[in-house]
């Protein structure tokens, strides 16, 4: 899976630290953040939308996953479909 801060391949580990560094052919799944499923999680969680929990200190390290326009329609999506 790929570190979401420094976007490097890492291996999970059995628990155990350090984790390994990924094999060089990278042939390993990627693992991809759903801002829609982070946008209800914000909602309900949080109490704001993703955009506004990303500008706080628990949200700032996850601000660079998405893009805005992906955060604003993920949030949007959230609004016209509350749980």
């Amino acid at each position: 899976m790929a570190c979401p801060w420094c976007e490097a391949v890492v291996m999970h580990a059995g628990w155990l630290t350090p984790l390994a560094p990924g094999p060089a052919d990278n042939q390993l799944p990627v693992v991809a953040r759903d801002a829609v499923q982070a946008a209800y999680w914000a909602a309900v969680n949080a109490g704001k939308p993703l955009a506004d929990y990303l500008q706080t200190a628990e949200g700032k390290p996850f601000a660079n996953i998405w893009a805005a326009a992906t955060v604003r329609s993920a949030d949007q999506h959230v609004t016209n479909n509350p749980m």
